[in-house]
């Protein structure tokens, strides 16, 4: 585990929190009270590892509570209808949150909460072609600064399941474990599967279209692509890409199955 230590004497007794950034490495670190400082030092430290960074605080424009849908319109059948916020949610009170479906009739949700990513996810029974709302009630959520939503509405759908296709790829003389990924033209992944046990994985109901196909040997079996570091000298974990574009294209309402054979 990573351990945060601050080196301002001011802040170290104060309440605080860790979110972390979806797109980049960023983290931030929340604290109240608010105080009016310029910089301070925060020292990282890990088992393997100890840096310390200088911080100089951004003035936050007022930190308001802004919550939004991670994904909004179409939900495939995978997914969960899940909400961001721009400051750290600290607690929800379901009493307060109604999911309807288009016969306007209520729809049980369960509640998933990440903390680092500041996400609460609401599982339900997704139907074909379904259109659904939820509704926030004011002071369903509360944030780490004690300030609560306004009224919220939101809508998310489905469409059909013959609207996607699946890709199942067979893992050929594979030593595993195997990150194995479906990536559009410019090496962004859209989805993953891990390969632990057996050398098959299936990607199911998911988005027809031409898709890079890719292996990463996962050498420390820590289920996560591992970048290397310079200074330790180690090694990026290696990548295996699948040469043959024209088998990876998928239709809709279509099961392709992949042989992927590695070479040693």
């Amino acid at each position: 585990g990573m351990e945060i230590i601050i080196q301002n004497d001011t802040l170290r007794d104060f309440d605080y929190t860790i979110t972390r950034d979806t797109k980049t490495d960023s983290l931030y670190y929340w604290y109240k009270p608010k105080l009016e400082l310029d910089t301070t030092l925060f020292v990282i430290k890990n088992k393997t590892f100890v840096d310390t960074l200088k911080h100089r605080f951004k003035k936050a424009n007022k930190d308001s509570l802004q919550i939004s849908p991670q994904k909004a319109g179409s939900l495939n059948f995978y997914e969960d209808f899940t909400l961001q916020g721009t400051t750290p949610f600290v607690s929800i009170d379901t009493s307060k949150i109604m999911v309807m479906d288009k016969d306007s009739l209520k729809v049980p949700y369960k509640l998933t909460f990440d903390k680092l990513y500041n996400r609460y996810s609401f599982p339900i029974e997704l139907q074909e072609e379904g259109r659904y709302s939820m509704q926030l009630l004011p002071e369903a959520i509360t944030d780490f600064y004690g300030k609560t939503n306004d009224t919220l509405n939101f809508k998310f759908s489905t469409r059909k399941k013959s609207d996607y296709g699946n890709i199942r790829v067979n893992l050929i003389n594979a030593k595993l474990p195997l990150i194995v990924q479906l990536t559009d033209d410019k090496g962004d992944v859209k989805y993953e599967q891990y390969a632990e046990d057996y050398p098959i994985v299936d990607f199911n109901n998911i988005d027809p279209k031409q898709y890079k196909l890719r292996a990463i040997f996962d050498s420390n079996a820590n289920g996560q692509f591992d970048s290397g570091n310079y200074l330790k000298k180690v090694q990026p974990e290696r990548i295996s890409h699948y040469p043959k574009l024209e088998d990876t294209n998928l239709r809709a309402n279509f099961d392709l199955i992949i042989e992927f054979t590695f070479l040693d």
